[in-house]
């Protein structure tokens, strides 16, 4: 299978191109996406793993940041008009060859002009720029997944992409199981269906159950899979799920239909999940209010950890940064509830990530220094976005008050161990940086000079970091010979 090739400056775009990269390798797998970073062995001939890297890809994602255009040298010469320029020498190849070439801004740059770009590249102004922003990453990313799969052929097709990722997905459902309530043999079809959902067939599960509605326990088995379906859509992107309204619109009704016979606990669950099937509705742009359900749900059982978990994560999406407290008191009350604690941390985590600003960065922080404080695993995404806040806090210093507030230095150091320890090598000097930071504020001088050293002898140092590296290095130095 050919792949996608991601061509990049590290001091202009590394943690764009990283946070890229991570999301393609979920959709086409490891080996299809080739990023130098992670792709290429150590001791390896640069340049020529490069050019075959290049010659065999079907699409060439071209990343450009602010100062792309503008990398100087050490003569002050711009290094696209050297001929031997790594960047300049992929795009060359690409164009050349006539493979699939998309430009990718990210960080607020613009696409530079014919004039501005050395005559073998000059084509590159040419070709439909690709936009990545905050607001719509997620959204964009999914559009430009779907021309990747284009080029890269069949093998690639949207469907398949829908099915594994909701495999993927899904795999955050801790949900309750299809076994009836009522006191009563349950029909054989239940267990049929219940193995049909833990292979995360979720729609044949659905047709079974639907097909014996008359059979002991299937009506509430039926409504605990639209439950188990649902939870497992869209909690960080629905818009992934291109069959996602026609499953919605199959699965509402039931859960109304049933919330209107059930009391107490169970109708609380029914009427949360009736609010998050609008709530996904939304995110194909609706205008719906799940607000109002998930409160019916709480006036029923205020301890509900659905309607509790699901109203904060909608509180921090519709409100932002002024939300945050109310939706912190909502999330610790379904916490508190002692029912379904795995998927109400999925669900909060992935409401604070659904917004990107520096108060939500740093409850995101706070939230996943606490789980890992009381041994609560983080999954691949919540490691992933905890360490991208760090990342973009290490030269931002407005961000990087925020992130140091954000919990006690010794939890922060705790946090960033266990990143490091999930995260792939590449990676790690970031992680140290804040380590040596965070270390250093904990009073822990040995362990702060031990991270920067690390730090120094990194292949992925970024020269900007040196002289913050260089200062510490002399105060800790000094502070260990005293």
């Amino acid at each position: 299978m050919r792949g996608v090739f991601l061509s990049y400056r590290r001091d202009d775009s590394m943690g764009h191109a990283g946070r890229l990269y991570d999301r393609l390798v979920a959709r086409f797998g490891r080996d299809a996406i080739f990023r130098d970073i992670d792709t290429i062995a150590p001791g390896a001939d640069f340049p020529k793993v490069l050019r075959e890297r290049v010659e065999g890809s079907a699409v060439v994602l071209v990343i450009i940041g602010r100062h792309w255009l503008d990398a100087r040298n050490d003569r002050n010469q711009r290094r696209l008009e050297e001929p031997g320029d790594f960047v300049r020498q992929e795009s060359e190849m690409a164009l050349a060859r006539g493979t699939t070439v998309i430009p990718v801004l990210v960080d607020g740059a613009r696409m530079p002009s014919p004039g501005e770009l050395p005559e073998s590249i000059r084509a590159l102004a040419n070709v439909n720029a690709v936009k990545l922003d905050e607001d719509t990453f997620d959204y964009e990313v999914d559009r430009l997944a779907g021309t990747i799969a284009k080029a890269m052929g069949p093998r690639n097709s949207r469907w398949k992409w829908w099915a594994a990722g909701a495999a993927m997905t899904l795999a955050l459902v801790a949900g309750t199981r299809l076994l009836p309530s009522r006191a009563q043999p349950p029909a054989p079809q239940i267990a049929t269906a219940r193995a049909m959902a833990d292979a995360k067939d979720y729609k044949g599960a659905w047709d079974l159950l639907t097909a014996h509605l008359t059979a002991p326990g299937v009506p509430v088995a039926r409504e605990d899979l639209a439950m188990e379906w649902l939870r497992g859509m869209g909690a960080r992107d629905s818009r992934r799920d291109p069959v996602l309204p026609a499953v919605v619109d199959l699965l509402a009704p039931v859960l109304t239909a049933g919330a209107e016979q059930a009391t107490g606990t169970r109708k609380a669950d029914l009427l949360a999940h009736y609010g998050w099937s609008l709530y996904l509705h939304r995110r194909r742009g609706a205008d719906v209010d799940a607000a109002a359900p998930y409160r019916q749900a709480l006036a029923a059982d205020p301890a509900n950890p659905f309607a509790n978990v699901m109203l904060g994560h909608w509180i921090v999406l519709t409100r932002r940064e002024q939300g945050l407290n109310e939706a912190r008191k909502l999330f610790r009350a379904a916490l508190d509830s002692g029912r379904e604690r795995a998927t109400v941390r999925r669900i909060q985590m992935a409401g604070i990530e659904n917004i990107w600003d520096d108060a939500t960065d740093a409850e995101y922080l706070r939230v996943a220094g606490e789980m890992v404080e009381s041994d609560e695993p983080l999954d691949d995404n919540m490691i992933y976005k905890a360490q991208s806040v760090y990342y973009f806090a290490v030269s931002n210093e407005r961000r990087r008050v925020s992130v140091t507030a954000a919990q006690p230095a010794p939890r922060h150091v705790a946090l960033l161990r266990y990143i490091r320890d999930r995260v792939e090598p590449g990676k790690h000097t970031t992680v140290d940086l804040w380590i040596g930071r965070m270390e250093e504020a904990a009073g822990r001088p040995a362990e702060a000079l031990a991270a920067y050293q690390r730090i120094e002898v990194s292949p992925s140092l970024i020269a900007s970091w040196k002289d913050e590296i260089l200062s510490a290095r002399k105060r800790l130095s000094a502070r260990n010979s005293n």
